[in-house]
């Protein structure tokens, strides 16, 4: 269910955004937690990233090139993201702390050469406030960006380098 998927790294700022979550820089967030702030706030900060989630209602994806924002959502073609949305969602990034319940540290694994720590976190469920939503996230050590994401719902990927406008 979408509402589930939006716990990853990616979408949660947009979550947040939607529901009008504090966006004070990094509010609240829990001790050990401040690695998965940081990643989500860099991720929008790169010249260039290539999002892509698969979802349980379809393929999800969000592109940066050239200072241009891009969105394509489930049977839709691609569309330009109003100018506003990038500053939206860092705002909504680094309020991602507020929602954190924890974050743990579980291993370190190599994805496509990159060396990474895997994080696991929970955040409150949207639809079942009693029941945590867990997620996953891959940190480059070296570069500190997110690399991929798990979540009930949701497997995605995120590249910064060869990203070209869809439209």
């Amino acid at each position: 269910m979408l509402s589930r998927s939006l716990h990853s790294l990616a979408l949660l700022p947009v979550a947040l955004t939607l529901v009008g979550a504090v966006t004070t820089p990094y509010a609240a967030t829990p001790p050990g937690c401040a690695a998965i702030v940081q990643a989500s706030v860099k991720r929008l900060a790169a010249p260039m990233f290539h999002i892509q989630h698969q979802t349980d209602v379809g393929a999800l994806e969000m592109l940066k090139t050239g200072g241009t924002l891009y969105l394509r959502e489930p049977g839709k073609p691609w569309r330009k993201a109003p100018a506003a949305m990038e500053a939206t969602m860092r705002k909504g990034a680094e309020a991602t702390g507020a929602m954190l319940q924890s974050c743990t540290r579980e291993k370190t694994e190599t994805l496509n050469g990159v060396a990474t720590e895997v994080w696991r976190f929970t955040t409150p469920d949207f639809e079942n406030p009693a029941k945590p939503a867990t997620s996953r996230v891959w940190i480059g050590v070296g570069d500190g960006l997110p690399y991929r994401e798990e979540a009930e719902g949701l497997k995605g990927t995120t590249v910064y380098s060869g990203v070209k406008a869809p439209i």
